[in-house]
């Protein structure tokens, strides 16, 4: 069987961007109760050897339940502390909250390997420029930017908004 979760979450993305809330808060419930059974049988059976607690964090997310995404990404940080996709899952999370002072140094370890992943640093840059670390920001923004082939269209506008900002 084939898991078509992330489908599903891309189709979340395109209701919202279409104008229809409803669909993308059903399907987005769909899609938690999916990973909540995934999870819970990980938790049970620990020889699976996959959480599905990042991507429950992101799944939070879009119906903007920000106190359970945070309880998610931090369920799996505890398991892998210095994983940059989970760093970033944790940063990200925190900049969705309000709150980059948390976020950064999340986000520090995330791009500790100089990734040239556009989500990534689009990321990194708001969370700098949130914190007024201006520079830092255009450069990260710029280069993120540029190569945007998987960034999604909110993130997109969201990155390129801040970037003409801080021009």
């Amino acid at each position: 069987m084939v898991d078509d979760n992330g489908i599903k979450e891309e189709l979340v993305d395109v209701y919202r961007q279409s104008g229809d809330p409803i669909k993308a808060d059903q399907l987005s419930k769909e899609v938690i109760n999916e990973l909540n059974t995934n999870a819970q049988t990980a938790v049970a059976n620990q020889n699976l050897g996959h959480y599905a607690d990042r991507e429950l964090a992101y799944a939070y997310l879009k119906i903007k339940d920000n106190d359970k995404a945070l309880e998610h990404a931090m369920m799996e940080y505890n398991r892998r502390p210095n994983n940059i996709d989970v760093n970033e899952t944790v940063a990200w999370v925190y900049f969705k909250k309000g709150d980059c002072t948390k976020a950064l140094p999340y986000m520090e370890t995330a791009t500790r390997t100089n990734s040239k992943n556009p989500v990534l640093l689009c990321r990194a840059g708001l969370i700098y420029s949130k914190l007024g670390k201006k520079e830092k920001a255009k450069m990260v923004l710029k280069e993120g930017l540029e190569k945007n082939a998987n960034i999604s269209e909110s993130l997109r506008e969201a990155a390129t908004k801040e970037l003409n900002s801080l021009n």
